[in-house]
């Protein structure tokens, strides 16, 4: 039974094969959703982050290795590190800083710039390089100063076929001779197998691609957790019957992809996907790869973005990250796998609103930049779907045929194994009669957002109803609920238990803005929604307030500008315990206080 799906795989890559091209080398950054699995005890999660081509980081805890990372122009045909990735490489910026060993496959200016490895090591005295004899010629020939770097340089000259083990800053690292891809002798090629906190790594380079000289270096006698190999293997007949029924990694990620095949390729490795543990390829702007979890294997914004447990007192949350020259603007939506967030968020000087993003390499993240699936302007609200599948945001969409009226919709974009998907308005939600505003997703598929019909003044809280694979036209709230002015930014709890919001106080200016919970009731209603105590809700704006995916970090925004939309907004984070006090009774009347006024 399984050497006829094995076959019937086969016969598949044969075709999938015709259609993509075999050949060549190209970039990427791996867009798959690794989820968090836990490690075995004692051990740190392996961090994988691209650079391009075959470039890549590798970390465990402390110990890092560089990959055919140190080169800057390449063949047109494929991607060079982005100029702000390699200036971070070469200064050491997180996540290069500590660097421990440099690993070079072969002396080609897609994977290696003679002259940039002498200036790194000459800026990095603790690193260390590993490179086929052929390229540390090539670096003795660019250096000005080969007596101060030398000692930190092992050259192998190898032959076809041979190998060899050494370990070299503290690493295990087995070193393979293939011919380079086309079957050409010149540049040496090394594979290399190495070990980084009790997983290990293959990295094959620009091989010539063939299993049988995979075998011959006993690549299939140990397990390999990652393998990093040639974008086509899972595509061509024999690789992929080596990769599914000899080598069986747990993790692949496919590099070397010319940029004409950037857009075409995500589809075809989806088609193969099925049939290999995790699969993903290595694109431009993609998040790193988590392999197994950190501290206890708990996914959630404390335990992957290494901030401290949230306390009783509310504290800014990542402020040079989510605040970066722009008003945050609605609730931060954690990548499931921990990997990064997304917000929305308003520009100070033309006030035009997008969706951001900002990835997480274990250490520290990066620029925010618009979302991949983010038009320029006229996106907010992004909301994960519970199980992580999906981002569902705000979108205004242009005007329908003649029309000059402006039409807004609730959206939603698939995450794929190589990326994002393309956003689809769904239809129900799709009109030029209101503004649609925060959105949040309950397990159930309903999506609660704000919105305000054109014809009423006051804004409220809506729900797209989900059943039987279609969404129902939007629904006002019902019950006490309704009758409160100024309700927006929901966020609803995934069983629909209650909802958080924003409102405002009555005994206040009219835009002003508390946070409160709201409980449904028996008969589906809502109740009136009652106000948090004084350590959220103070004389300043309190806007879009969430809980993160493990519930225990209750957020929100507070601006202390005179307008919400100012310099003065940042997120904030507070023990979820604040909430104990609503939750677990029966809501009481909608109260006030909480706040006070002068």
């Amino acid at each position: 039974m399984k050497t006829a799906q094995t076959t019937r795989n086969i016969i598949r890559c044969c075709l999938l094969a015709a259609i993509i091209g075999m050949g060549g080398a190209g970039p990427g950054l791996l867009a798959g959703n690794p989820g968090c699995v836990k490690p075995a005890a004692g051990n740190e999660p392996l961090v994988l982050t691209y650079v391009a081509n075959c470039g890549v980081l590798l970390a465990s805890g402390d110990t890092k290795i560089l990959i055919d990372a140190l080169f800057d122009k390449p063949n047109p045909e494929y991607r060079a590190p982005e100029p702000e990735t390699l200036d971070k490489i070469m200064k050491g910026e997180p996540p290069f800083d500590g660097v421990d060993l440099v690993l070079v496959t072969h002396n080609h200016p897609d994977h290696f710039e003679p002259g940039l490895g002498v200036r790194y090591l000459d800026a990095h005295p603790n690193a260390v390089l590993l490179a086929p004899a052929d390229a540390v010629d090539a670096m003795r020939r660019a250096a000005a100063d080969w007596a101060k770097i030398g000692s930190r340089i092992v050259a192998l000259d190898l032959k076809a076929g041979e190998k060899a083990e050494r370990t070299l800053a503290g690493i295990p690292v087995a070193a393979m001779r293939t011919l380079h891809s086309g079957d050409r002798d010149d540049p040496m090629n090394l594979m290399y197998l190495v070990e980084l906190g009790g997983r290990r790594v293959w990295h094959e380079g620009d091989s010539n691609g063939k299993p049988e000289v995979f075998r011959a270096f006993g690549l299939s006698a140990g397990s390999v957790d990652l393998a990093l190999i040639h974008y086509w293997f899972p595509l061509e007949p024999n690789c992929a019957r080596f990769l599914q029924e000899i080598l069986k990694p747990d993790h692949i990620a496919l590099t070397h992809l010319p940029i004409r095949l950037e857009g075409d390729a995500p589809g075809k490795i989806d088609m193969v996907r099925q049939y290999y543990k995790d699969i993903g390829l290595l694109l431009p702007g993609a998040a790193p790869k988590f392999i197994g979890s950190q501290a206890g294997g708990e996914c959630s914004p404390k335990s992957l973005f290494g901030q401290p447990a949230p306390g009783a007192e509310p504290a800014k949350f990542l402020p040079e990250t989510l605040a970066a020259g722009a008003c945050p603007h609605g609730q931060p939506a954690f990548a499931p796998d921990g990997t990064g967030v997304f917000w929305s968020a308003i520009r100070l000087d033309d006030r035009t609103q997008t969706i951001y993003y900002s990835a997480f390499d274990g250490a520290s993240f990066s620029k925010p930049a618009v979302a991949p699936f983010a038009a320029p302007s006229g996106n907010g609200g992004p909301a994960f779907s519970p199980d992580g599948k999906r981002l569902f945001f705000s979108a205004e969409l242009p005007p329908a045929g003649d029309s000059s009226a402006a039409r807004t919709a609730i959206c939603v974009v698939e995450r794929t194994g190589s990326g994002w998907g393309r956003p689809e308005p769904i239809e129900p939600t799709v009109d030029d009669r209101m503004t649609k505003g925060q959105v949040s997703v309950a397990r159930s598929g309903n999506i609660y957002f704000s919105g305000r019909v054109l014809t009423e003044r006051a804004p409220g809280i809506y729900v797209s109803r989900y059943s039987e694979g279609r969404y129902a036209p939007p629904e006002k709230l019902a019950g006490p609920l309704a009758d409160v002015p100024l309700l927006v930014d929901p966020w609803i709890d995934p069983d629909e238990r209650f909802l958080l919001l924003s409102c405002a106080p009555p005994e206040g200016p009219p835009m002003l803005t508390d946070i409160g919970i709201s409980f449904r009731r028996a008969d589906g209603s809502w109740s009136a929604p009652e106000r948090l105590g004084p350590a959220v809700n103070t004389e300043a704006f309190e806007r879009f307030p969430s809980l993160s995916p493990d519930g225990k970090s209750l957020f929100f925004i507070r601006s202390l500008s005179r307008q919400f939309v100012g310099d003065q907004a940042h997120f904030y984070r507070v023990d979820a315990t604040i909430l104990d006090e609503f939750l677990g009774r029966e809501p009481t009347p909608w109260r006030g206080g909480g706040k006070v006024i002068r």
